[in-house]
C-alpha cells in the first residue's frame, strides 16, 4: 500500500528508532501508547498524502466515526460560529482520521519492526546474528 512512499517510510524507521525497546526475547517491540500523537498525526498524514482513496475513506462514510461524531461536528460548526465549536469540529475530525488509520499505520510500523528483527536481530543466538555483530 505505502511501500514506495519514501517519506513514509523513514519517518516509520525513525519512530521505531526513538520509541522501540528491546524485549524479554531481545527483539525490538513497540508500545503504541508511548509514541505521542503528533509523531502519529505525521505518519497519517505522509499516508493520505500518498493515497487519496485512502484520504477519501477517512473523510468520508467509509469511516465508522463519520456518523456519529465527524457529520454531526461539521453541521455543527457550520451553523455557528463560534470558536469552541471550531475547535470541537477540528477535534472530532482529527479522533476520526486518527480512528481510521491507526490499526494500518500500527501494521506497517509492526511489519518494519519483524523485518528488522529478522534481517538485523539484536539477540546474539539468532541464525544471522554472526553476520551483523
Amino acid at each position: 500500500m505505502f511501500k514506495n512512499n519514501k517519506d513514509l517510510n523513514y519517518q516509520i524507521k525513525q519512530v521505531i528508532d526513538l520509541y522501540s525497546y528491546v524485549d524479554e526475547f531481545g527483539e525490538r517491540a513497540i508500545d503504541f501508547n508511548a509514541v505521542p500523537d503528533i509523531e502519529m498525526d505525521e505518519l497519517y498524514a505522509l499516508a493520505i498524502s500518498d493515497d487519496k482513496v485512502l484520504a477519501y475513506e477517512a473523510c468520508g462514510p467509509d469511516n465508522n466515526s463519520f456518523d456519529g461524531e465527524m457529520l454531526p461536528s461539521l453541521i455543527n460548526m457550520l451553523m455557528k460560529s463560534k470558536r469552541e465549536v471550531d475547535q470541537d469540529f477540528v477535534n472530532s475530525w482529527k479522533k476520526g482520521v486518527r480512528s481510521y488509520l491507526k490499526k494500518s499505520i500500527q501494521s506497517l510500523i509492526n511489519e518494519e519492526i519483524d523485518r528488522q528483527n529478522t534481517y538485523f536481530p539484536l539477540r546474539e543466538n539468532h541464525p544471522y546474528s554472526e553476520m551483523y555483530l
